[in-house]
């Protein structure tokens, strides 16, 4: 029996839901269970799974609480979760002075006199107070945070421009200082590279590739995806790229994310062509995905994706290759994917891409583009191929599950890749998906085991459909992360899926996998 109940007047962190859910889940005689923020698109997603919520009108910020029970005494599991919402996981006591919790960020700058820089990771509406309170204590801000408006992200990194300081985000995804990574970051040893960013999983897929390539990243700054647009005139990105150029430990400065708005392109530009009239001038990698305006000058290198982006910069560092070289052979490795997607055999049918990286599922329709005419997403490279319900994608379509309607009151499927998994199902046993493509990321931060979970869901659909859909991935990821590389490429190859060498690669594979028809 399934049920959804209203729960007014609390407030639980994401984490602390997931927790909960997962409690309540427990209880004997509870076999499905769910917390999520009273949104319009999570009572959507409710009524997709086959629950019946015509007769609720929660607040957005009212807690629906979602179950599917033995039996048909709902009101008696309803009291016994309730009881556990009264009662949520406290932290422990016995905590070192070095891990000691704070109860105001005052306190915490207090007791942390050396510091400069603030982690924020709180409800969007109670941002912009804690990240002014940080500036103004001569503290660099990265804000983990989304739904901080505009105009508040405006006036944070104006005044930390004026006052020398950078502030990542909102919604930074990933940062790495010194080697050491701040929110979604893999493993890392630092090297003379440094990055910026407008996009965090952008910015892990390049920090992966080069370690696989023996280098690495010494710092990169996430600017949060909205900074390069005209409102916020890209005033983060062009601090740090200011700083990088700056710094005598960076050799090579790699610039990454979507293309930004004109006028910040032609400021982004005129500190590149400046620093290149200097002397010894430092080399300049760009990679603005989807920009077709870049082209090569004398050290400034424009790439078309991550994969080789990662190339480039390894190149430059290692100077045993030309550029060149290099490009060529990408792009001779490239013909020999499509030449494996014959051999595979083609599918007839529609590419589902299921993705947690938003930048990921970006590049992936980039690289699919040429090969299948139309990609519709929720997140699309041209808003005309907008898709109309994320939860219902028709013909070729790439979702990212990261996206903040998904996100709203919910842990990133990076974090909890629970839902992700059951739309693996959803999508693998519809008759006409071909090809599914995936991502799956690693690093600090992400779930200990995000392939369990996602290896399940492949298996099932393998044994369902067989050899009538191909299940292509790639794993953003290395060996030295907690999750090891290796072991959840083992879990996800075991259970049927094919698994690229990065993300580029992988869209590649399954668009050319797919069989289209003749104009």
């Amino acid at each position: 029996m399934k049920g959804v109940k209203v729960v007014s007047g609390k407030y639980f962190d994401s984490i602390t839901l997931m927790l909960l859910s997962q409690k309540i889940a427990e209880i004997p005689g509870i076999s499905e269970a769910s917390i999520t923020l009273g949104t319009a698109f999570h009572l959507h997603i409710l009524e997709e799974a086959g629950y019946d919520c015509r007769s609720l009108s929660p607040n957005p910020e009212d807690f629906l609480l979602a179950m599917d029970v033995e039996g048909e005494n709902w009101a008696f599991f309803e009291q016994k979760a309730l009881e556990l919402l009264e009662r949520p996981a406290k932290p422990p006591k016995d905590l070192s002075e070095k891990d000691r919790l704070y109860t105001s960020l005052s306190s915490a700058i207090v007791g942390h006199p050396d510091a400069n820089i603030v982690l924020i990771s709180i409800p969007g509406r109670y941002v912009f107070s804690r990240a002014m309170e940080a500036l103004q204590s001569g503290l660099n801000v990265m804000i983990f945070s989304d739904h901080v408006s505009l105009d508040e992200e405006k006036k944070l990194k104006t005044y930390a421009h004026e006052q020398g300081l950078l502030v990542m985000g909102p919604d930074c995804g990933t940062s790495i200082i010194r080697g050491v990574g701040l929110g979604f970051a893999n493993h890392c040893a630092p090297a003379p590279v440094g990055i910026v960013s407008a996009s965090g999983t952008g910015l892990q897929e390049v920090q992966v590739q080069l370690i696989r390539r023996g280098a690495g990243i010494l710092h990169g700054i996430g600017t949060g995806g909205r900074d390069v647009q005209e409102a916020i005139g890209g005033i983060t990105f062009l601090d740090a790229l200011d700083q990088m150029l700056q710094d005598p430990e960076i050799e090579v400065i790699g610039l990454i994310g979507k293309p930004p708005a004109p006028k910040v392109w032609k400021s982004i530009q005129a500190r590149i062509d400046e620093a290149r009239m200097k002397e010894n001038p430092k080399e300049v990698v760009l990679c603005l995905i989807g920009s077709k305006s870049s082209k090569d000058k004398a050290s400034s290198y424009s790439c078309a994706d991550f994969e080789e982006t990662a190339n480039v910069i390894a190149a430059l560092l290692n100077q045993s290759q030309s550029i060149e070289t290099v490009r060529k052979d990408l792009i001779q490795h490239r013909e020999q994917i499509k030449i494996q997607a014959k051999l595979m055999g083609k599918r007839k049918g529609s590419l589902r891409g299921l993705f947690t990286g938003g930048t990921l599922c970006y590049e992936a329709q980039l690289m699919a583009l040429p090969i299948l005419g139309v990609v519709h997403s929720n997140a699309p490279v041209d808003p005309q191929m907008l898709l109309e319900d994320p939860l219902k994608p028709c013909g070729h379509a790439m979702v990212d599950y990261g996206d903040d309607a998904f996100t709203q009151g919910k842990l990133h499927p990076m974090m909890d890749p629970s839902f992700r998994s059951k739309m693996m199902i959803q999508q693998g046993l519809d008759p006409n998906t071909a090809v599914i493509l995936f991502d799956l990321v690693l690093g600090y931060g992400c779930h200990p085991n995000p392939a369990e979970s996602l290896s399940e869901s492949i298996q099932k659909v393998k044994e369902a459909r067989g050899e009538s859909v191909h299940i292509i991935g790639s794993i953003c990821g290395v060996e030295e992360d907690l999750q090891i590389c290796s072991k959840q490429r083992q879990q996800l190859e075991s259970a049927g899926a094919i698994i690229s060498a990065s993300n580029a690669e992988a869209a590649l594979l399954a668009a050319s996998l797919v069989e289209v028809d003749p104009l």
